[in-house]
């Protein structure tokens, strides 16, 4: 959800954004649309295409989202103090940016990591 901006976006165009194929996204959106979160509508400027874009419960979470991170801010910066979060906050960013590079979006799912092949099973005698 936070890859979609507040105007919404055609489902090739958050694929493309989140780096994974039009089906995938589609699965993806398919569920934020079965849970309320999202909803498909027609695009404006292209009456063949659709916008994916926040439903009103959608846009109510990601109101949610905005108030419980100001308020972690807040906190934050009267534990550590302001200038001292900034930095923090900067300092992290960059290592983030340097290990994931500029272009990559936001991770919706956990990474897993690749299985060996196993062993083909050895027969007793």
């Amino acid at each position: 959800m936070p890859n979609l901006p507040v105007t919404g976006l055609r489902l090739t165009e958050l694929a493309e954004r989140l780096r994974i194929s039009v089906q995938r996204a589609g699965q993806l959106v398919q569920g934020l649309e079965r849970a309320g979160y999202v909803e498909r509508a027609s695009d404006a400027t292209d009456a063949r295409a659709k916008l994916v874009r926040y439903s009103a419960r959608g846009r109510l979470l990601m109101q949610d989202v905005a108030e419980l991170n100001a308020e972690l801010w807040r906190d934050l910066a009267r534990s550590f103090g302001p200038t001292e979060l900034e930095r923090l906050a900067a300092t992290i960013g960059a290592l983030y940016w340097q290990l994931v590079g500029l272009d990559t979006p936001l991770l919706l799912e956990p990474r897993v990591a690749t299985r060996l092949p196993r062993k083909s099973a050895r027969r007793r005698s």
